[in-house]
């Protein structure tokens, strides 16, 4: 089975196909558009490109998770995954960016983390 989950605005859409068909669900997700109520500050010379997504608390393996871009990727930044869990942000996997006028940050977890965000930081 694949799932493929897209968090769009404050929703995530989840495709799972199931016998040669396939489905879509929204799943409602928590977005903070105002990054200066994350949880903590962004990494040193870190800045957020995406809002900061809550999934809701359901396992969910080899998904695809799209989100869109917030803001503009400064030349010479690299785009990293970041998840906040005990008391700080953990780097995840490098976060490519899709698409060419709606650029997203793209890529497969196995498992979906509980929250993520998308910083651009200095290479």
């Amino acid at each position: 089975m694949r799932i493929v989950f897209a968090a769009v605005a404050a929703f995530a859409i989840l495709l799972a196909a199931c016998g040669g068909g396939s489905s879509a669900t929204p799943i409602p997700t928590v977005a903070r558009t105002d990054v200066a109520n994350l949880p903590a500050p962004a990494p040193s010379g870190a800045i957020a490109v995406t809002e900061y997504h809550l999934f809701p608390t359901v396992t969910l393996n080899n998904t695809l998770v799209t989100l869109p871009l917030t803001a503009t990727v400064p030349s010479g930044y690299k785009t990293t995954w970041y998840t906040y869990t005990s008391g700080a942000w953990k780097a995840l996997d490098p976060a490519p960016v899709v698409g060419g006028l709606q650029p997203a940050a793209q890529t497969v977890f196995a498992p979906v983390p509980e929250n993520i965000i998308v910083f651009a930081e200095p290479q």
